[in-house]
């Protein structure tokens, strides 16, 4: 029992596929192999240090579904002149089928020192097939765009989970964990299409373009000299990644005899988006010296775009609480626990919005989402919890 093989195959089938797309076959195998089972790994001081090794590796496909209806060709009821109208609705694609997820991944599981010390590594490499993008029509068609299988995308990166029981002992009890995943995210083909819009603004707006992360934003680049005159403007700038480039969470557990204390937290970095609201403001009159230099106040908001993204760094501690196990002896109760919990109660981020809730994304008006953009957004509120837990 050291050497485990698994695969399977399956066929989907979507009533939102469409009409020349029949089943759709799913293909999975995986190898794992246990290195502490072997005899050399359970003898002497290696098996005082290693309490478990093993290494895996897989190969995985998986599907994401085109959104329903989007297949189907629509005539839309339009009044005109007073009298009943039709024009083109969605023009319908009996092509569509799913976007093919390909993941190849491998990496290894171990704890040490008699399981006080574990560390999980994972390396993957997937690539979207046959992504759904909505491009536009050509304007001679007086079309809309349409959900179509044209796109690859490119996901690559590692994982990385660890513990550490820093005590262990009848009274005293602590751990401590932390996890890391990295991103880089690209846009491989766009089947021949050129860089087109999904989201946002005009002057401002989240666009597919070979070579670049999913939804990257872009716009107008302005280049302010030290008295904030506006001196240059590099047009259709790259201006940020929507995507974070690495995230996590850490977390704390303790115990002292029956009190009990733990905490979790997380964190990304590496990703940008747009404070839609102070575009708003602006767009309203609301002076913003704080983004805009006096001088550059009167220039045109094509010109001013890239001092609107920001940075979406962020740390947030979800959860402090605090329990106690009152002695129940002679009670006939099992179990009374009290405990205290604190939601939410610490938020540091690098930018004015909270970028985990968007108000304003491409996630509505295509089939895909990678936020970026801040609207009217509110982020969780802070909570206190009380809890009584009783067992008989």
């Amino acid at each position: 029992n050291k050497l485990f093989l698994n695969g399977a195959i399956r066929w989907d089938g979507n009533s939102a596929f469409g009409e020349e797309i029949g089943f759709v076959p799913i293909y999975r195998v995986g190898l794992t192999y246990s290195l502490t089972d072997e005899p050399f790994m359970q003898e002497g001081t290696i098996s005082d240090i290693v309490s478990r090794f093993s290494i895996r590796a897989n190969y995985g496909q998986a599907t994401n579904l085109p959104t329903p209806f989007a297949r189907d060709r629509l005539i839309v009821a339009d009044p005109y002149n007073g009298d009943v109208a039709y024009t083109f609705g969605n023009p319908g694609n009996s092509e569509l089928g799913p976007e093919v997820v390909n993941s190849i991944e491998y990496g290894f599981d171990a704890s040490f020192f008699d399981a006080r010390f574990g560390l999980s590594f994972t390396a993957y490499d997937q690539t979207t097939e046959d992504a759904i993008f909505s491009p536009d029509q050509a304007p001679s068609t007086g079309q809309l765009s349409q959900e179509t299988n044209i796109g690859e995308v490119s996901n690559k990166g590692i994982e990385l989970q660890t513990y550490v029981d820093v005590l262990r002992s009848k009274d005293f009890d602590l751990t401590v964990n932390a996890s890391l995943t990295t991103n880089d995210n690209l846009v491989v083909s766009s089947g021949g299409a050129p860089e087109f819009v999904v989201g946002g603004f005009t002057f401002l707006g989240s666009y597919v373009k070979e070579g670049q992360p999913l939804g990257y934003l872009r716009g107008g680049k302005p280049i302010f000299d030290a008295e904030g005159n506006l001196v240059e403007v590099e047009r259709n700038a790259f201006l940020g990644n929507p995507n974070p480039t690495a995230y996590g969470s850490v977390g704390l557990n303790f115990r002292w005899k029956q009190l009990g204390v733990f905490a979790s937290g997380d964190f990304q970095s590496g990703a940008s988006g747009v404070a839609v609201d102070d575009v708003l403001r602006y767009f309203g009159g609301v002076s913003d010296p704080g983004r805009i230099p006096e001088n550059a106040a009167n220039a045109s908001f094509f010109d001013l775009a890239g001092v609107w993204v920001e940075e979406t760094d962020f740390f947030k501690v979800r959860n402090i609480g605090i329990s106690y196990n009152v002695p129940v002896a002679n009670s006939g109760l099992s179990r009374l626990q009290l405990g205290l919990n604190l939601r939410n109660p610490i938020v540091w981020g690098s930018s004015s919005f909270d970028p985990e809730v968007t108000g304003a994304g491409i996630a509505p008006q295509d089939g895909f989402g990678v936020g970026g953009f801040g609207f009217g957004t509110e982020s969780a509120p802070r909570q206190i919890l009380f809890n009584v837990k009783i067992g008989f």
